[in-house]
């Protein structure tokens, strides 16, 4: 899939007005085997947290918001194309059960709008709006992600490794675990995935807001 350069310029500029300073950061519970959520309590206030995504995708500046959106344009047109992830899986009880790993392909669709992971173990459909936050080891400690998951990864891994917590159509909130090839494509999936996620709710959020202004009341003469 190819975007036009038009379309693709266009969509940059819009994700570096997108104030990527207020993500979308609620916690979710999930049900089933899918991950717990983390505690959101973690002495990290709702500031702190903040001015670190902000830190992150280097946004206090023009030079560095340039920057960010190069790394956006670069990143989307790779996701376009798609490129290799692990997603991993685990089912039983922390003590006894088993994490199965699963070689996929994660793409973005040619809307800019959704997540795709296909694999054998199934399909992963995430609308970028309905994503409530992205954990990772550099920036919320190994103690976020489920223990056996942990226990199961080779040395290195686990500064590959995601989870991402999202919102199907209907509410129901669910996670998925996977690793990227290399700690570097885990950094820019999620700053990126940060700034698109951030910047489709922002547009979702205009678009409802304008669906439910009243129509204007039209008078007619006698």
């Amino acid at each position: 899939a190819v975007v036009p350069a038009k379309c693709e310029k266009m969509l940059v500029q819009q994700v570096a007005a997108t104030d990527v300073a207020s993500p979308v950061t609620f916690s979710a519970t999930t049900e089933d085997q899918s991950p717990s959520a983390p505690c959101m309590s973690r002495d990290l206030s709702r500031e702190r947290k903040d001015q670190e995504v902000k830190d992150k995708l280097g946004t206090d500046s023009p030079k560095k918001a340039k920057h960010a959106q190069a790394l956006v344009r670069e990143f989307v047109r790779g996701m376009l194309q798609g490129h290799v992830v692990t997603l991993l899986t685990y089912t039983g009880a922390v003590e006894e059960g088993k994490v199965s790993r699963a070689e996929g392909i994660m793409k973005l669709d040619n809307a800019i709008q959704t997540v795709m992971l296909t694999c054998k173990d199934g399909n992963i459909v995430c609308p970028l709006n309905k994503i409530q936050d992205i954990y990772h080891e550099e920036g919320d400690g190994k103690e976020v992600f489920p223990q056996i998951v942990v226990e199961n990864l080779a040395e290195g891994e686990l500064g590959r490794l995601l989870m991402v917590f999202y919102n199907l159509e209907d509410g129901s909130p669910k996670a998925f675990l996977m690793l990227e090839e290399t700690a570097e494509s885990r950094s820019q999936f999620h700053r990126c995935i940060k700034i698109l996620s951030a910047h489709a709710s922002r547009e979702k959020s205009k678009l409802g807001e304008k669906e439910s202004q009243p129509s204007p009341v039209r008078l007619q003469n006698d």
